[in-house]
């Protein structure tokens, strides 16, 4: 699992890899975890 919301920029670019992840593959599980990045964003 990733850590976020400590604020550092590695998360920023696992989030945005993640997002590329989810438009490529579009699983419904990952788009939850899309939402709690925006938050956090």
């Amino acid at each position: 699992m990733y850590h976020y919301g400590e604020g550092r920029p590695v998360d920023l670019r696992q989030a945005l890899d993640l997002y590329r992840k989810v438009q490529s593959s579009g699983t419904r599980d990952v788009s939850q975890e899309i939402r709690e990045i925006e938050d956090l964003l």
